[in-house]
């Protein structure tokens, strides 16, 4: 029997006093490295598959084949041979749709109504859950729904195993030694154990215990005129639902306790995964900079859907045009880098966007729109999702059109502000 070696049990009713502080440093630790997932991949897999498939299993595995530039063969359950079994094995989809299950040969009991995984019982319809050893990988679960929680907001393959519950990784954890002892934790009791609730009628902020010095009453009201001010230079909507607001005191809290565990090295400031926003800190610009991607993507869906030159760049216009001299620090930028770029990998490629000068440009690109077709074509471009494609259908000319439109604006613009 497999021993664990660290597992923190509250319930939600008992009052903070009796709450025990979790000491990060004693949780699960992400690889960074992968370094299963590179064994894994160095001897080769395959992709399988239950016979049934729908959709959202079908787009899943074109992403998926896509991180290999679709050379790894996908197969159906039907068509592995008795050898494929003696081999690694990358099992994708719907428990309850593979016929032999038991032959994968994976620590993950398939049942009636759902799944085991040590000793406790997953039978939500939204339940999942990813597992990785060095001749098997699993991202599977009760729906084919399941993976876009196994995927989102980290890569989960840094982690032996996590379980997912409503598209949320719950608890996760690691085999120690190649033994059966396991470290494992669980995110909802990171953040009843160590952040303190504060429920208020506009926002819920979650505060961690580290962080001595705020006012709730203060942020909360700082946050109501932005969101009013946001909305109305953009001609959005309230967001429709309360958002989660978490604020951290350093770096191992933000990234352990949002769920983006793969965001290794450099210094992240915010985040902004479903539902919620998670800050380093409590300045009122950095929250109400993740707050405007919740509210962008209330009105338009997620943010992971939409490149950083429109995600990043509505939020970087509006802060410029409270800070003219910011404004004139990017549009320098942005024109030492006119020809310096390639524009169609960043409105083609979802994951290209460079966090250094990128970030600048964008709110200057995102200018050009609003200055030469106004907000209204922004947000519908904006709502889109093939967006090269996009631009003929909003704007009446091609991409390379558009670009080259830009870069003509970009350059009065730069003349204007030298006179």
């Amino acid at each position: 029997m497999k021993t664990i070696i660290s597992i923190f049990l509250t319930f939600l009713s008992m009052p903070e006093c009796y709450s025990q502080y979790i000491d990060l440093t004693t949780i699960p630790k992400y690889d960074c490295e992968h370094k299963k997932e590179n064994l894994f991949v160095s001897k080769g897999f395959t992709f399988v598959i239950p016979d049934v498939t729908d959709s959202i299993l079908n787009e899943r595995m074109e992403v998926y084949s896509s991180w290999y530039n679709d050379t790894i063969k996908i197969k159906k359950e039907s068509e592995l041979l008795r050898a494929d079994y003696y081999k690694n094995l990358w099992i994708v989809g719907k428990i309850s749709d593979f016929k032999n299950w038991k032959r994968f040969k994976l620590p993950i009991q398939k049942i009636d109504n759902g799944f085991i995984f040590r000793g406790a019982e997953y039978t939500n319809n939204l339940d999942g859950i990813s597992y990785i050893d060095t001749n098997r990988i699993a991202y599977v679960g009760n729906d084919n729904m399941c993976l876009f929680g196994i995927r989102e907001p980290s890569y989960s393959n840094g982690m032996d195993f996590t379980i997912t519950q409503n598209l949320r990784k719950t608890i996760f954890g690691n085999y120690l030694n190649d033994s059966d002892s396991i470290n494992v934790s669980d995110l909802r009791l990171l953040r009843e154990n160590n952040y303190r609730f504060y429920p208020t009628k506009f926002m819920n902020f979650y505060v961690s215990k580290k962080i001595d010095s705020f006012n709730i009453d203060q942020i909360e009201h700082a946050q109501k005129s932005f969101c009013q001010d946001f909305c109305k230079f953009f001609n959005l909507a309230y967001p429709k639902e309360k958002i989660k607001a978490f604020f951290h005191s350093d770096q191992l809290e933000i990234l352990m306790v949002s769920g983006y565990w793969d965001r290794c090295g450099g210094s992240i400031g915010g985040l902004s995964p479903k539902g919620e926003i998670h800050t380093k800190g409590t300045s009122t610009e950095l929250i109400s900079h993740e707050f405007g991607h919740k509210i962008f993507e209330s009105n338009f869906g997620s943010s992971d859907d939409k490149v950083g030159y429109l995600s990043e760049g509505v939020i970087r216009y509006y802060f410029n045009s409270k800070n003219a001299n910011q404004y004139y620090k990017d549009l320098e930028i942005a024109y030492k880098k006119i020809d310096g770029i390639n524009y169609i990998s960043r409105f083609d490629d979802y994951g290209r966007f460079d966090f250094g000068d990128d970030y600048p440009i964008s709110g200057v690109f995102t200018k050009y729109i609003v200055d030469s077709y106004g907000i209204d074509k922004l947000n519908l471009y904006y709502s889109k999702f093939e967006f090269v494609k996009s631009t003929n259908l909003i704007f009446d000319k091609s991409f390379e059109e558009f670009i080259n439109d830009y870069k003509e604006w970009l350059k009065k613009e730069y003349e204007r502000k030298e006179e």
